[in-house]
């Protein structure tokens, strides 16, 4: 097998420029376990001989070609198709979603505007470092080898990026921060999407699922019905203005578990569309909280995936940055302290929502066509939801004066396919 890997490895690096075996080598970098390595063969050597390496060497292989695009040689070589690695790395990959936001970075740099860096740099790139700089990723390497750069630290990449006016860059950048930010959402409990387990959440069910829907603004509830009938959810709509008492949650819990569909069902979803103004009795979230505290206490929902979308339109121009209730629920009183295979994602958004020319927020939007393309797809609901995140980044970009303030979090075990 050694001999077979060395083989290919030569074959491959025959056919690479010299660029691209200095992008290979950056790709790399965090897989050689701190290994100094003199050239391209000797890192793709050291890479699947490493300690602490389990991947097979075709595999690891595979990745590299397809971040440097060279399908070609995928095919040629290795005998997969670009759609067929896409497939199987949309289950998890081992080259960092940094490195190769930074090589995407560098190939859609131009060399005026890499200059421009560069001089931006001048305090920290010396004249001889300067002078070696062929690309945007010695820019990086160079900050990387002073602290100044790393996956968790990108302000001075992005501040240089918006220095030269790329907005189509800086939203590459922020896109990677909120969906490693997803990746990794973390609740009171410690679960993250990055530890839980790889199984699948049991869809053998006699009904795919069931969706509440609760919209007392008018706008949003009939497209959200739609969609999860188009999902083969059994759906019960509701108009009240308020459904705030947990009297009412439990009527809710009851005419819902008519003919013990709970029990029938696969996964459980809720959600809420509400406007909030200061007259409002009670904040919206709360009726939310409610619920999803008594489906987690449901003997009938246990072990089952249960979701929770919050859209709430605030008339009161006070629009939160965080829409979790923290001031409400503290870490031992959140409702998904303890609690298994809950999701919830809250939306807030102005008034302006209901005065544009769109009859539906950019959110619900976003989530009907993500649980939808997800479900042709079949892309895990965490996936889908990555692609919400970035459609509310670009609106937010788009329209600063109309933000929307997402909230998300988790606690699911396994992967859901809807």
């Amino acid at each position: 097998m050694a001999g077979e890997y060395c083989s290919m490895v030569n074959r491959v690096i025959g056919v690479l420029t010299i660029d691209e075996c200095k992008k290979l080598m950056f790709l790399t970098t965090d897989l050689l376990s701190g290994q100094r390595v003199e050239d391209t063969r000797s890192a793709l050597v050291a890479m699947v001989t490493c300690r602490g390496q389990s991947r097979p060497a075709d595999v690891i292989m595979m990745e590299i070609l397809f971040h440097l695009k060279r399908f070609d040689i995928l095919k040629q070589i290795l005998g997969k198709t670009r759609e067929q690695v896409e497939e199987e790395l949309r289950r998890g990959g081992i080259i960092s979603n940094y490195r190769v936001l930074m090589m995407d970075l560098s190939e859609n740099m131009e060399r005026n505007e890499l200059e421009s860096i560069i001089f931006m740099l001048h305090n920290k790139i010396t004249k001889n470092q300067a002078k070696q700089i062929t690309s945007f990723l010695d820019v990086v390497c160079v900050l990387e080898q002073t602290g100044e750069v790393s996956s968790v630290k990108l302000e001075l990449i992005e501040e240089c990026v918006r220095n030269i006016r790329r907005n189509d860059l800086i939203k590459k950048i922020q896109s990677y921060r909120v969906c490693e930010t997803v990746k990794l959402s973390v609740c009171e409990t410690g679960v993250q999407h990055s530890q839980v387990s790889v199984d699948e959440y049991n869809m053998n069910y006699d009904l795919r699922g069931v969706c509440v829907i609760i919209d007392s603004t008018g706008n949003g509830g009939a497209l959200l019905t739609h969609t999860f009938r188009q999902l083969g959810f059994h759906v019960f709509p509701y108009t009240q203005t308020e459904v705030c008492e947990v009297c009412e949650v439990n009527l809710i819990m009851k005419t819902i578990n008519q003919n013990s569909i709970l029990q029938r069902a696969a996964v459980f979803t809720c959600f809420m569309l509400n406007t909030h103004t200061h007259a409002s009795h009670t904040p919206p979230l709360n009726t939310h909280i409610k619920l999803m505290e008594a489906c987690v206490e449901c003997e009938m929902l246990k072990k089952k995936p249960k979701l929770f979308f919050n859209h709430t339109i605030r008339s009161d121009q006070n629009l939160q940055t965080d829409a979790l209730p923290c001031t409400t629920h503290t870490p031992h009183t959140h409702p998904l302290h303890n609690a298994e295979d809950v999701l919830w994602s809250v939306c807030e958004t102005g008034v302006e929502v209901l005065d544009g020319n769109e009859h539906n927020s950019v959110y619900l939007q976003s989530i009907s066509s993500a649980l939808l393309q997800g479900h042709t797809r079949r892309l895990h609901v965490l996936d889908a939801l990555i692609e919400v995140n970035r459609e509310i980044l670009e609106h937010n970009l788009r329209n600063p004066d109309n933000r929307h303030h997402l909230t998300f979090t988790h606690t699911l075990r396994k992967r859901l396919y809807l």
